[in-house]
């Protein structure tokens, strides 16, 4: 029960397993005559037990199933007359191992053209439908071999499953920051009023003269001078007063100007600090940004190798494994079950022939 169980689940169908039922009979009908053959052909026991040797010994070599037949010389020309090789073609191409091989266009191409499955592409294989070459075989390809954990390990089973990693988009720079308005100039600060001018001085009494009526005299040349010199200190003196007040004045003017060249000043240097805060803020934004994107750009690179390694490594092994096998094997998978039992039964026939002429030898001596 647990037989046919098995059988019912390796996707063979009914014909199948009929077909390999006449090959093992062919195949057994063929050892059993090359054993009437040696019987008919040996004078002795002695000498029959060699001819056994001599002749399963090609038998095996030249089945192709042990060494391909491509590495012996002529072995392709002398295996004709093997019958096992015949058999074994006929199994395999039964087993249908080869059949979804021969049927994809890009193994086709590379058998036809000598060419190895890494020269070509990814999206060639991809667009081209090829099932048995590429991510896609692991699971639209029916050959042996190629899911061995070896290199079909979890990590190519999921790099397989899973897209590339995107690359990360450029970010798009911040827009500069809108500058902020001009301060305001501040106004030009009111003049100080114009001093009221000191009032002049009152005139010094000019000397009388002395005495009266006809003894009357002028004044002298002594008070007129010190008349004179009166005049000129109070001159001098309001001269003075009127130096100092516009000194003040100036003073003051020369003070309201500083202390406005100051506030100037001052707000053109907190506008200039502004700006530069400014300018700092936006220069810690924009390497933010740029750090960021150098980050997201080395983990994308080391995700995309890891994906690319895990995924190559499991491909180009099974596509190395299935190319070792079509170079050593391929004559296997093309060809017809029919054309195999043909020439088994050919070989049958011949021997059959060979051992009633050496029967027949036999019986005359």
């Amino acid at each position: 029960f647990l037989y046919f169980f098995a059988l019912m689940r390796s996707g063979l169908g009914l014909s199948a397993y009929i077909m390999m039922l006449i090959t093992l009979f062919l195949g057994t009908l063929s050892g059993y005559m090359l054993g009437l053959l040696i019987s008919a052909a040996a004078p002795n026991q002695n000498v029959a037990l060699l001819l056994v040797i001599v002749v399963l010994v090609p038998q095996f070599l030249f089945s192709g199933a042990l060494l391909p037949l491509d590495i012996i010389p002529g072995g392709r020309l002398i295996s004709a007359a093997a019958s096992t090789r015949w058999a074994f073609e006929a199994l395999v191409k039964t087993s249908g191992i080869g059949s979804d091989i021969m049927a994809d266009r890009c193994w086709q191409y590379v058998l036809a053209e000598h060419k190895q499955p890494s020269d070509i592409s990814d999206q060639q294989k991809v667009d081209s439908g090829c099932n048995c070459m590429g991510g896609a075989m692991f699971e639209a390809c029916r050959f042996p071999g190629i899911r061995n954990p070896e290199f079909y390990t979890a990590g190519a089973r999921a790099a397989l499953q899973q897209p590339a990693p995107v690359e990360p988009q450029r970010p798009t720079p911040y827009p500069t920051f809108t500058p902020y308005p001009s301060p305001t100039p501040l106004p030009s600060p009111t003049p100080y009023p114009s001093p009221t001018p000191y009032p002049s001085p009152t005139p010094l009494p000019t000397p009388a003269p002395s005495g009266s009526g006809i003894f009357t005299q002028p004044p002298s040349d002594a008070e007129i001078a010190a008349y004179q010199e009166g005049m000129r200190k109070q001159g001098e003196e309001y001269a003075a007063q009127r130096q100092a007040q516009g000194d003040e004045y100036q003073a003051q003017r020369e003070q309201q100007g500083a202390e406005y060249q100051a506030e100037r000043e001052r707000q053109g240097e907190e506008y200039q600090a502004q700006r530069e805060q400014q300018g700092e803020e936006y220069r810690i934004l924009a390497e933010r940004q740029g750090d960021e994107y150098s980050e997201a750009m080395k983990k994308y690179g080391d995700a995309r190798e890891q994906w690319q390694t895990d995924r190559q490594k499991a491909i180009s092994s099974a596509e190395g494994k299935i190319k070792f096998i079509v170079d050593s094997y391929g004559g296997t998978f093309t060809g017809s079950v029919v054309s195999r039992w043909l020439a088994m039964s050919i070989i049958v026939l011949v021997v059959f022939v060979a051992v009633i002429i050496f029967q027949k030898r036999k019986d005359t001596v």
